[in-house]
């Protein structure tokens, strides 16, 4: 069976996330718009400022954003989890259907805490595991009671909440030995460093002005939004009925440079148009006539040159 469950992330420890140097772009076509001159008041995390403002705010001063893990992060990281698996065994095993430290597993979370608080510049994660007995949810709801039972331990020794980074369920999609037995191996939590803590979250202590948030947290600050601008548009112009039936026909005189084209287009609205032209060796004259709404327009080469009723009366010349 497939893991449908997503994971979930029960510790917020005070972790600062990467900003963007990008200023917003407001514009009409926007879905968001700022209010000009609007500001929120003092409290807005720093993490949600634009980098090139959020040192000049007072209380985010000394802001440090968490850039992109390097090839040596990387590096350091793993010496780390090797030391800390020299130190303390990473990993604490549960018995069948228990989110219950065992004496064995209780020791093995205070070695792993005495090891944290020699690093107090490391974060960690915590994350819990299940065998493959049971159902999906199920073992999903029981790995995340056994991370947040060694998180509990932890904080209990005097490990502080900013170290550890997230709190993972991954119910039993990732077994070590594939088998449907009550596997102890499978029933598990690990922890693993995952990052350096750079400075606890810090907040604005100041109103920020609008402009100086991340466009992605502005809907998070409702008095820097404008409602967006509705632009109701004109109906569309009616679409021309279609041709109910068409007749045309040419005819050709003895001298090859005259000839005619005619035809006769009926609508479904009951309009009629008669189109004709004529060729005298490069003249060309176009007669078009149409019938419509109880008025007759003679139109010669686009230009209207007369209407009357349908049946001829009130003719009018049109000057062109």
């Amino acid at each position: 069976m497939t893991f449908k469950s997503t994971f979930a992330a029960l510790l917020v420890a005070g972790l600062i996330s990467g900003c963007t140097s990008q200023a917003p772009v407001v514009g009409a076509a926007d879905p968001l718009a700022l209010i000009a001159g609007q500001s929120v008041p003092a409290g807005v995390p720093c993490e949600q400022l634009i980098e090139t403002h959020v040192n000049r705010i007072a209380g985010c001063e000394g802001f440090v954003p968490m850039r992109a893990l390097s090839a040596d992060q990387a590096a350091e990281f793993a010496i780390l989890n090797t030391k800390l698996a020299a130190a303390a065994s990473p990993v604490v095993n549960f018995d069948f259907n228990k989110d219950v430290l065992t004496p064995k597993a209780a020791a093995i979370v205070d070695a792993q805490a005495a090891w944290m608080l020699r690093y107090r510049q490391v974060r960690f994660s915590v994350f819990g595991h299940t065998d493959l007995v049971g159902s999906e949810g199920y073992n999903f709801a029981l790995a995340k009671r056994r991370a947040e039972t060694v998180v509990a331990r932890l904080i209990s020794r005097g490990v502080g909440s900013s170290q550890l980074d997230a709190l993972v369920s991954f119910g039993k999609t990732r077994p070590l030995i594939e088998t449907n037995l009550p596997e102890e191996t499978n029933r598990r939590t690990v922890t693993e460093v995952t990052g350096y803590l750079v400075t606890p979250r810090l907040y604005a202590t100041v109103p920020v002005d609008c402009g100086w948030i991340q466009p992605p947290f502005l809907p998070s600050h409702p008095t820097c939004v404008a409602e967006p601008s509705v632009t109701v548009l004109p109906p569309p112009p009616p679409v021309p009925p279609a041709p109910i039936s068409t007749q045309s026909w040419n005819t050709q005189s003895s001298r090859p440079s005259t000839s005619t084209s005619a035809s006769i287009t009926y609508a479904a609205d009951g309009s009629k148009t008669s189109a004709s032209d004529s060729w005298a060796g490069d003249t060309k004259t176009s007669v078009q006539v149409v019938e419509t709404g109880g008025v007759r327009t003679v139109s010669v080469n686009g230009q209207v040159v007369a209407t009357s009723n349908l049946d001829g009366s009130n003719l009018q010349a049109v000057p062109h």
